[in-house]
């Protein structure tokens, strides 16, 4: 008689590690299209008043974010209580004298 060996089971491993993905499935669509269309309205907001830093934070955790689970988790992302924050007004100098500050709070005078 030949013995069959033993199985215990498809035993395989499977995560999500995309951070949107993940929003997609744990709270639906809504919710995640307004989570999404919320903080890109809120960075769209301070690129108009002419503050860039913290957008390109931002920019550069949600490109992360598209390859870790870590988005929504205030452990790994400090940047998600932006939303609750009452920001200071910067603006970003951008021209070609390099002895400016490139980022200077609304009001003052660069010289």
């Amino acid at each position: 008689m030949k013995r069959l060996p033993m199985v215990l089971g498809d035993a395989t491993y499977f995560f999500i590690d995309s951070s949107f993905l993940n929003m997609l499935i744990s709270y639906g669509l809504l919710l995640t299209l307004i989570i999404i269309i919320g903080m890109t309205w809120f960075l769209y907001q301070r690129t108009r008043q002419h503050d860039y830093l913290l957008p390109v934070i931002f920019v550069a955790i949600a490109i992360s974010s598209m390859f870790d689970q870590h988005f929504l988790e205030v452990t790994y992302n400090v940047f998600i209580l932006m939303l609750f924050a009452d920001l200071p007004n910067y603006q970003t100098a951008v021209g070609p004298a390099f002895d400016q500050p490139v980022v200077i709070r609304r009001g003052a005078s660069c010289r």
